[in-house]
């Protein structure tokens, strides 16, 4: 059939399968197969490595801001939230440092100021080299000293001793109104 001779379950039984050529056996067949096996990773490796060269090629031509250097400060696109982000910050709020680069690949080594530290591509940081070094505006010695509004029942003005109006003001706008009738 369609060339070749078929092989029945019959043919096993009575071992008529062994005096084929063609038919070859278990352990010669796990080795072809191995080979064959390890020709196509070899094969599909080196086209996904020739691939991958050629994206970061492409990638790389678009590349926004100019080269870092060490020690520059800079932020990191914030790229972790999902959904509708129309009014979410576009960066983090930490401040980085870069520590190393690369620059033929664009990618830079970016320390926080805990000490960890990430690899990132130029288009994920923007550069604040502007910002002030230290973080006097923000401190939370500031924040803790200024004034709050007590929310405790001693502390609240009497309303009685409120400002009233004049007397004599009062006085003159009854006489007023009395006139006025007669």
């Amino acid at each position: 059939m369609f060339g070749r001779v078929p092989r029945l379950p019959v043919d096993l039984l009575f071992r008529n399968v062994l005096r084929d050529d063609s038919v070859c056996d278990y352990n010669a067949y796990v080795k072809s197969l191995a080979t064959d096996f390890q020709s196509a990773m070899l094969l599909a490796q080196r086209h996904s490595s020739v691939e991958q060269k050629h994206q970061s090629d492409q990638y790389n031509k678009k590349v926004k801001g100019l080269p870092l250097s060490v020690g520059d400060r800079v932020l990191v696109a914030n790229k972790t939230g999902r959904g509708k982000r129309k009014l979410a910050d576009r960066w983090e709020p930490a401040v980085y440092t870069v520590v190393a680069s690369k620059p033929q690949f664009h990618i830079y080594k970016i320390r926080d100021h805990d000490g960890q530290v990430r690899t990132v591509h130029r288009n994920l940081l923007l550069s604040v080299n502007f910002f002030p070094l230290d973080n006097t505006l923000f401190a939370e010695d500031d924040l803790r000293s200024v004034d709050t509004v007590s929310h405790d029942p001693s502390n609240v003005p009497d309303p009685e001793a409120a400002v009233s109006e004049p007397e004599s003001v009062a006085e003159h706008s009854v006489v007023d109104s009395s006139s006025k009738r007669e």
